[in-house]
């Protein structure tokens, strides 16, 4: 990759990154501000989380991408140098592969929901902790197995360009085997979003009586299971394309210029599950409203303060002058 591309993809790299990362942070807020945590709003929290880790190793990616690593004559073209310098591609690597398992558990649960099935286990808030906490420490397994490979196998000696991309770093087979498995899981998530979809559309359709509340609730539902199932099936196709092009394309440039816009996508996402469990939009504009009223009482205070130093007296009686004055010639 030339200079000027590379300098072009760092940028987009840090701005795209740094938005993703405050729209979720404000999102994850919202959630812990939250009173009452269910089994999806737990979910979500940590599905908002990894999202803004991922976010930040973008983050990373474009800040140290301006730079090459060998700009002093050393040699940090091999894999165990580069993974050493730029550790935030392990944790990209993480999140990126645990986003689509904490939204196929939540779609499990979607799905269940749907058809009313009643939860019987005791304590779901810790069971659901508890298997939050088993997904990251598989995660950070698998990735700790294949980074270890990755720098000790046969590519660990191969030399790389001074940029160090991740295609260069990890194995062809690693970045397909982990291609595989994530559009595995989001296929599977879309297909129970479409199903639980499906399961409320028939009950409509099967009850002739039903009580006008249930009704005006499950239309909300709905309606909600439809965005956030088709928000899903074009994040996960994305993410599918980003990982065919680097499977497939040896062009730098293609695949940096491929992930810059994926934050985008996953901000989307994160913003439309969490407006499953918080109503966003009331949030938003109750912020707007609070930043106008903020704004106004600021403006009203200056425009006071100046109306009062502009009307302040400047008679000759109260100037300090003319008495020291007269005193000095009474002396």
């Amino acid at each position: 990759m030339s200079t000027t591309n590379n300098n072009i993809a760092s940028i987009l790299f840090i701005s795209n990154g740094a938005i993703s990362a405050i729209v979720q942070l404000i999102m994850l807020y919202l959630l812990l501000n939250k009173k009452t945590k269910s089994v999806t709003v737990i979910l979500i929290i940590a599905l908002v989380a990894t999202n803004c880790v991922n976010a930040i190793s973008f983050c990373f990616t474009g800040i140290f991408n301006v730079v090459p690593l060998n700009q002093h004559g050393a040699n940090f073209t091999i894999s165990q140098n580069c993974l050493l310098l730029k550790p935030y591609y392990v944790l990209g690597t993480i999140s990126t592969k645990q986003s689509p398992m904490i939204i196929f558990c939540i779609s499990v649960v979607q799905l269940k929901n749907a058809c009313f099935i009643k939860c019987s286990i005791k304590k779901p808030l810790l069971k659901t902790l508890s298997l939050l906490c088993g997904i990251c420490l598989l995660n950070i397994c698998l990735t700790g197995t294949t980074t270890y490979y990755s720098i000790q196998g046969n590519g660990a000696q191969t030399q790389m360009s001074s940029i160090c991309f991740y295609n260069e770093i990890y194995p062809y087979k690693i970045i397909l085997c982990d291609g595989i498995a994530v559009a595995l899981l989001n296929s599977l998530s879309v297909l129970f979003g479409i199903s639980a979809v499906l399961i409320i559309r028939s009950k409509f359709s099967s009850s002739d009586v039903i009580r006008e509340i249930q009704s005006i609730r499950q239309k909300a539902i709905l309606k909600r299971m439809k965005i956030t199932t088709s928000s899903q099936l074009l994040h996960s196709c994305y993410l599918t394309t980003c990982i065919a092009v680097e499977n497939l394309s040896n062009a730098s440039n293609v695949i940096m210029y491929f992930w810059t816009i994926y934050p985008f996508f996953t901000t989307v996402n994160t913003v439309i599950y969490t407006n499953q469990v918080i109503a966003v939009m009331d949030h938003i504009k109750e912020a707007c409203n609070n930043s106008k009223k903020w704004l106004n009482n600021l403006y009203n205070s200056l425009f006071h303060s100046v109306r009062k130093v502009s009307s302040a007296p400047t008679s000759s009686k109260n100037v300090s002058g003319p008495p020291s004055i007269a005193v000095a010639v009474q002396n």
